[in-house]
This record gives C-alpha cells, structure tokens and sequence, in this order.
C-alpha cells in the first residue's frame, strides 16, 4: 500500500470519532438554532465537517479497497464539502493563531464574549482557560481535516475510474 494511502486511511480513522461528536453537537445546536437563526452558521460548518468525514470514509473502504463504483456525482459531494470543511479549517486555524499571538484580540475577544454571558456568567479568567484549551485541540484537528483533504484530492484523481456516470 503507498505511503499516501497508508496516511489518508489513518487520518480517516482518526477523523471520524471527532466527526460523529460534531454531528452531534450540530444536531443540539440545530434545536438550539431555531430560535437563534445566527446559529445555523454554527450547524453548516459542523455538517460539513460531518459529511466530509464519512462520505471520505465511504470512499475509502467501499472505493479504495474494495472497487465498488460510484455515481459520478458522489465525487462532486466530496469536494465540495472538502472545501468547505477546508474553508472553515483555514478560518479556525487563522483565528486561533490570532488569538495566541495578538494580545488586542484575546482581549476584545474575551471581552465580546463575557458581555454577551448573562448575569453571574462565566468570567474572563475562565473563559480564558477554557478557550486556552479548546482552540489548540480544535485547530489540531482542522490541520488534520485540511492534510486529509489534501490527499482526497489526489486520490480522486488517482481512483476517478470509480466514479461512473449513471
């Protein structure tokens, strides 16, 4: 089995366990979203991720492995939720890098967030901890998503043969 393959089915594996929690943080997020519409960005950046992570896997086990086609369309939808997964991975990544290394952010941040807490809220100092701990995981795992998206596009190309027009 090439390096490359060797990597994309690791990094699928580990993927997905992440994956199916965002699935179900977007699906509580989605009640949550109904009276909150902003919060449907929220829903369709974790869809995203969540389609990508299994049609990617699908892909992999029923294509790479086992050399069952596909429709054509198939490879169009991992595409294009690759790179939206890839889109919000670059913004997530960028932001944490911001607010790590640009004190003004961190402050305005942390500051934008306490306000919008209500009375008796979680203050500064936690979320500063809290948020000191999230955003290295959360960006961790967006490099991950965005090096996994990277090598689907090659072995699309690679496997194109599997995608049939139906």
């Amino acid at each position: 089995m090439p390096r490359k393959l060797i990597m994309y089915s690791f990094l699928t594996f580990v993927m997905l366990p992440m994956s199916a929690i965002l699935g179900i943080m977007g699906v509580f997020i989605l009640f949550a979203a109904f009276g909150n519409p902003a919060a449907m960005l929220d829903v369709f950046i974790f869809a995203t991720f969540v389609l990508y992570s299994f049609s990617s896997y699908s892909f992999l086990i029923r294509g790479v492995q086992k050399g069952i086609p596909f429709k054509a369309s198939f490879k169009d939808f991992i595409k294009v939720n690759g790179y939206a997964a890839l889109i919000a991975s670059v913004l997530m990544v960028v932001s944490a890098l911001l607010f790590f290394t640009v004190p003004t952010v961190k402050n305005m941040v942390l500051a934008n967030l306490v306000n919008s807490q209500p009375p008796g809220g979680v203050d500064a100092t936690r979320l500063n901890a809290m948020l000191t701990k999230v955003l290295p995981a959360c960006a961790g795992y967006c490099v991950l998503v965005s090096t996994h998206f990277i090598l689907s596009l090659q072995l699309l190309k690679r496997y194109g043969q599997l995608f049939v027009k139906q």
